[in-house]
């Protein structure tokens, strides 16, 4: 039961403890894409966004500017392949990363325990030529 009360707490978080004022001067500081999401979060920030003049056109750049990136992936699909190829070559470059040092951990662990157990050389046996 008292674990849940911390998402219940989070999920009805009052944001109008914060004055108008600064919340419009927190959203200026945003980018007009970021800024359209934020308005599209909750109605009070919404609202917060078209009550300041200054926010509202950077709202209205937000919106042109999400069209027109709409328009130019119809228009040229091509630009979707180009995103999800570097995506994946950058999860793949990630990965070869992660196994490199996996592969390291697993060396540096072996030679570990090689000292540990103070095993003796092996004999090297010399084949020959018949």
């Amino acid at each position: 039961m008292f674990q849940i009360l911390p998402v219940i707490a989070a999920s009805y978080f009052n944001l109008t403890t914060l004055p108008v004022e600064m919340w419009s001067t927190i959203l200026k500081y945003l980018d007009p894409l970021s800024l359209l999401d934020v308005a599209r979060s909750t109605t009070y920030l919404f609202n917060v966004c078209q009550g300041d003049p200054m926010l509202r056109k950077q709202l209205q750049r937000g919106l042109k500017e999400e069209t027109n990136l709409a328009i130019d992936l119809i228009a040229n699909p091509r630009k979707i392949l180009i995103a999800k190829r570097r995506l994946l070559a950058k999860k793949a470059f990630h990965n070869v990363f992660e196994r490199k040092e996996n592969f390291t951990n697993i060396l540096k662990r072996k030679a570990s325990r090689d000292l540990e157990d103070n095993r003796r050389p092996t004999k090297k046996v010399k084949l020959c030529r018949i």
